[in-house]
């Protein structure tokens, strides 16, 4: 078997407000998100999943 290893690096920049209290316990949740459907970092986790 031929195996290729695939890397990617991906950089994120915050410029938004600091992270409320009770959404701490889940900033490592896969897909978490606080803003609206459709916006966020939340969708750029879908698009690279679909991949």
């Amino acid at each position: 078997m031929n195996h290729k290893l695939s890397l990617r690096m991906v950089q994120v920049k915050d410029s938004g407000t600091c992270i409320q209290k009770e959404n701490l316990e889940h900033i490592f949740d896969l897909l978490f998100t606080t803003k609206m459907p459709g916006t966020g970092l939340s969708e750029l986790q879908k698009k690279l999943l679909q991949k």
